[in-house]
């Protein structure tokens, strides 16, 4: 009726799609996915929401899987859960990440997170640290050149998981031709890097 909103139920696949970036060459392909969307019992935003589930895409060599979940478009809750392999070249390729001047190797990752979504042009870390993220790094030969390789790490091996703290396990690495090994739990190091 011209008083109430229509009930809107929405399911959908997507198979064999494709998303191009236009500042990059690599684009995300072979995605799938399976969605699902309501408009809720009270038929407005805030019981609104958008599950997407079994998510899988190609970008360059790596697969990657994970499923999302948006709730009260009101404001926004978001819960999501993605997997892979990070090649470093190819994802600062299609992010056009130009403060990384050199990559190899590769990092194997796991990563959740969930909280609350502010409308806005620009994240900083301290938004990404308000999701709670909870992830798995496992680093694999991997090394990293930052800033016309004013920063280089080197041969980099081992476990980091990251949520209300940073623990490593085994992390080997070459910084300035010293290898140094590290296992330990830092706390508040990305508060702190936040500012």
């Amino acid at each position: 009726s011209r008083t109430s909103n229509p009930q809107i139920n929405i399911n959908f696949d997507i198979g064999n799609g494709g998303i191009v970036y236009r500042s990059s060459s690599l684009k995300i392909r072979d995605l799938s996915v399976t969605g699902y969307f309501t408009n809720g019992t009270e038929k407005v935003p805030r019981t609104s929401s958008l599950s997407l589930g079994g998510i899988k895409f190609m970008l360059g060599t790596s697969q990657y899987s994970g499923t999302l979940l948006l709730t009260d478009f009101d404001s926004l809750q978001g819960d999501l859960h993605l997997k892979g392999k990070i090649i470093p070249s190819e994802l600062s390729e299609f992010f056009n990440i130009t403060k990384i001047s050199s990559s190899a190797g590769t990092v194997d990752f796991d990563l959740k997170m969930n909280g609350f979504l502010p409308e806005k042009e620009k994240y900083s870390l301290q938004d990404i640290l308000n999701l709670k993220p909870d992830a798995r790094l496992e680093f694999n030969d991997f090394s990293i050149g930052l800033g016309n390789e004013r920063l280089k790490i080197n041969d980099v091996f081992g476990t980091m998981l990251i949520a209300d703290f940073i623990k490593a396990e085994n992390l080997n690495f070459v910084y300035k031709d010293h290898q140094i090994a590290f296992n330990g739990i830092v706390n508040n190091l990305p508060e702190w890097m936040a500012g």
